[in-house]
């Protein structure tokens, strides 16, 4: 844990997107969500910022697999088997086979599913329809570097916040500096080390 854990960063800009995603995970109609941008660009913590205000539309369960460790795409399944919490036999070699049957079992579940920095690549996109198929109710939240692709998919684009040219007109960019540089001035005793810095910035 470095320094910056134990300083709570407000949450920035984003309200057009936070408004267009939430109501698009709210209604029964979507059932996939994609945050589309580069690494970098935000679009890990404006899920984790909209997730954490869903609890309500979502009562029964509310998962958050982190995907960036991932080496081979092989290793999806085996993240997403252990995000969820499904008793998984070791000895039974489809894996495959055994996530989508217990999806199936949960019929009852409205649940969303975060997967952040997901890999855009066949095998795995086709995962993501076989996951939507098994479970009625399952709900999906993705960030990433480019579209899925899927037909059922809505996604939107992150591009840099708003700002201008002229310092005197407030922007989003403009509101982001300012708090980000007051957070900074309150905690220099604890920002110690570069890492927690530039998370700050």
């Amino acid at each position: 844990m470095h320094d910056l854990q134990r300083i709570q960063i407000p949450f920035i800009g984003r309200s057009e997107a936070i408004i267009t995603i939430t109501a698009w995970l709210t209604d029964p109609s979507c059932r996939l969500v994609t945050i589309a941008g580069p690494l970098g660009s935000g679009t890990t913590r404006l899920a984790h910022h909209i997730a954490s205000h869903m609890r309500d539309a979502f009562p029964h369960a509310m998962f958050n697999v982190m995907l960036g460790h991932i080496q081979h795409p092989d290793d999806l399944l085996s993240a997403i088997s252990e995000g969820l919490p499904f008793h998984m036999s070791h000895h039974h070699y489809d894996l495959h086979t055994q996530l989508l049957k217990r999806l199936q079992a949960k019929q009852q579940w409205h649940a969303l599913l975060l997967l952040d920095q997901f890999d855009v690549q066949p095998n795995n996109v086709q995962l993501i329809s076989e996951l939507l198929t098994a479970n009625a109710n399952l709900s999906l939240l993705i960030t990433a570097q480019e579209p899925l692709g899927l037909p059922e998919e809505y996604v939107l684009t992150l591009a840099g916040l708003s700002y201008h040219t002229d310092a005197t007109i407030e922007t989003e960019a403009l509101h982001l500096f300012e708090e980000r540089l007051q957070l900074y001035r309150s905690h220099q005793g604890a920002l110690q080390n570069r890492a927690a810095l530039a998370a700050l910035i």
